[in-house]
């Protein structure tokens, strides 16, 4: 399940649940099987995170797949 919305065009949307086929370093391949663009192949790149609170002396930078996995979903997200 997606986590923020990466491009609303191919419907990577908030919650949108994909099948992973297959997974790279840098990227992951996924088929969509929620939303408007049910069974498009779509690809997850890894997106880098910083913080921008300057009260922070350090500068860091995180990098992360804006995916979570998704065995239960809660009453919620299942809603929206």
């Amino acid at each position: 399940m997606l986590l923020r919305n990466i491009d609303t065009r191919y419907g990577l949307c908030n919650g949108t649940r994909l099948v992973i086929t297959r997974m790279g370093i840098y990227v992951i391949e996924g088929r969509v099987i929620s939303g408007s663009n049910v069974s498009d192949q779509v690809f997850v790149s890894r997106l880098s995170l910083s913080p921008s609170d300057v009260r922070i002396p350090l500068k860091f930078q995180r990098k992360q797949f804006l995916l979570t996995v998704s065995f239960a979903m809660t009453i919620n997200k299942s809603q929206g």
